[in-house]
C-alpha cells in the first residue's frame, strides 16, 4: 500500500510541474498552485512555483531539471531586498518540507523566504525517489538505480557543484540582487559551493 501511495504521489506531482518549459527558456521561474498544502489563512503571504533549469550547466541543452519552490512573505512592514533562501539537509531532503517550521520561524521577522527543493527530491523532476526502498524489495537500491538508469536518468547530474548552481539560477530567475544563504546539515555544502563559483 505505501508503494502506491508513494506512485500516486509522484504522479501528481509530475501533472503539477510545468510541461511548458523549453530548454531555450532556461533559467525560468514559473509560479504555480502550490505543491504542498497551505492553510487558507496565509494565502496572501505565500506564493510557490517551479524553477526550471539546465541539467548540467556545463552542457546547456542536454537536458532540464524542475525544482519546487515556496516563497514566504517577511512580517514587516518593509523588508530588506534580499530574502534568506533556505538549502535543507540529507542530501535528498526537500526544503519545502520545512514550510511549517519558516512560516512560525522569527526569520520572517525581517526577511522574505524562500525554499528552494534539491533537484532529485521528492517534487522535483526528475525524482530520485525510491518507491522500491519503501516497499522493501531484496535489494531495493540497487532495483531503484537500475529503474531511474532505465528511465534516462543521468545520475552524475545530481552533486553538489550543479545544486549550487540552481541556486544561483533561481536568484537570476527572480531578478534578485543579493541573497542570505541558510543552509542545514547537507545544505551548507551547497550554500558554500555558491560561495565558491
Amino acid at each position: 500500500m505505501r508503494y502506491l501511495q508513494i506512485v500516486i504521489a509522484l504522479m501528481l506531482a509530475a501533472l503539477s510541474a510545468p510541461a511548458a518549459m523549453t530548454q531555450a527558456d532556461l533559467p525560468v521561474y514559473q509560479p504555480a498552485h502550490c505543491m504542498i498544502d497551505v492553510p487558507d489563512a496565509y494565502a496572501d503571504i505565500v506564493s510557490c512555483g517551479w524553477l526550471g533549469t539546465d541539467l548540467r550547466q556545463s552542457e546547456p541543452g542536454a537536458g532540464k531539471v524542475v525544482l519546487p519552490v515556496v516563497m514566504m512573505s517577511s512580517r514587516a512592514a518593509n523588508p530588506p531586498a534580499d530574502p534568506i533562501i533556505f538549502l535543507d539537509g540529507g542530501p535528498g531532503s526537500d526544503a519545502t518540507r520545512m514550510f511549517d517550521y519558516f512560516l512560525s520561524s522569527d526569520l520572517r521577522d525581517t526577511r522574505d523566504i524562500i525554499l528552494l527543493g534539491q533537484r532529485g527530491t521528492e517534487w522535483a523532476q526528475p525524482s530520485l525517489n525510491c518507491p522500491e526502498y519503501e516497499y522493501d524489495l531484496v535489494d531495493p537500491l540497487s532495483a531503484c538505480r537500475l529503474r531511474l538508469v532505465n528511465d534516462g536518468v543521468d545520475l552524475g547530474a545530481f552533486n553538489s557543484a550543479e545544486s549550487a548552481a540552481d541556486v544561483a539560477d533561481l536568484i537570476e530567475a527572480l531578478g534578485l540582487d543579493a541573497v542570505n544563504l541558510y543552509g542545514s546539515s547537507y545544505g551548507t555544502r551547497p550554500a558554500l559551493t555558491v560561495l565558491r563559483d
